[in-house]
């Protein structure tokens, strides 16, 4: 059986042979900071959101006072009613994009809430090394991870 070498960095665990995760590059951005970004975004991306639908409903109801008192020609309202469809699949096309950011960022955000709960968990339960040097922690739930 050969020593490890303290000093030399493994790719691979020597014990274990499975691949362990390089560190984090300098650059990088903890999840909490991508999770502001998210939000903000997603706060700024739902104002143009409602001024479109507030833009869309206001013009619509000109066009609808318009076409009541007979002020448009029968052409001029075809081709409205003919844009119809393809405005709206604009509108829930751009609508199930923001409830999709929003779930994502929920998953997110709930993801690490877990995170914190399980670190917290870990210090107050202990924290033991595992195989080629990993740690284990045990989680809320009391299972070792």
């Amino acid at each position: 059986m050969s020593a490890l070498d303290p000093t030399r960095e493994y790719t691979t665990s020597p014990i274990l042979s499975t691949n362990i995760s390089p560190p984090l590059p300098p650059e990088a951005k903890s999840t909490l900071q991508l999770l502001i970004t998210l939000r903000a975004h997603q706060i700024m991306l739902t104002n143009l959101y409602i001024a479109q639908h507030t833009l869309y409903v206001t013009a619509y109801n000109v066009f609808a006072a318009q076409c009541a008192t007979g002020e448009i020609d029968f052409a001029k309202i075809e081709d409205a009613v003919a844009n119809l469809p393809e405005q709206q699949n604009e509108i829930m096309l751009f609508h199930t994009f923001l409830w999709s950011l929003q779930t994502l960022i929920i998953g997110l955000e709930r993801d690490e809430i877990d995170e914190v709960d399980e670190r917290c968990a870990g210090r107050q339960d202990g924290v033991v090394f595992g195989l080629g040097g990993g740690k284990l922690t045990k989680s809320v739930n009391g299972m070792w991870r």
